[in-house]
């Protein structure tokens, strides 16, 4: 695992099974991330390559585990994450 997703991603979603994830666990996630760019400790950029990696990693696990449910469906993206980048 890369470093990123052992400071950022594990210490919150390390411990639950990939169908424990729902829709609200990650927009609470990403309003705690979009909290601190406010306040100036994250770049909103390092904060879309986290929300990358992270629906990256669930959607692949909804692929791989044949699971009935993409967690990351209804998310809503920061209007500064390109769509292109989160989907493609």
């Amino acid at each position: 695992m890369g470093r990123y997703q052992d400071m950022h991603l594990i210490p919150v979603f390390g411990d639950w099974y990939v169908d424990a994830i729902g829709k609200m666990d990650i927009e609470d996630w990403k309003a705690a991330q979009g909290r601190k760019v406010e306040r100036g400790e994250y770049s909103p950029h390092t904060v879309n390559g986290w929300l990358s990696i992270l629906f990256t990693t669930l959607r692949e696990a909804v692929e791989d585990l044949h699971l009935e449910r993409d967690p990351t469906r209804k998310v809503e993206l920061p209007r500064h994450v390109g769509v292109e980048h989160v989907h493609g």
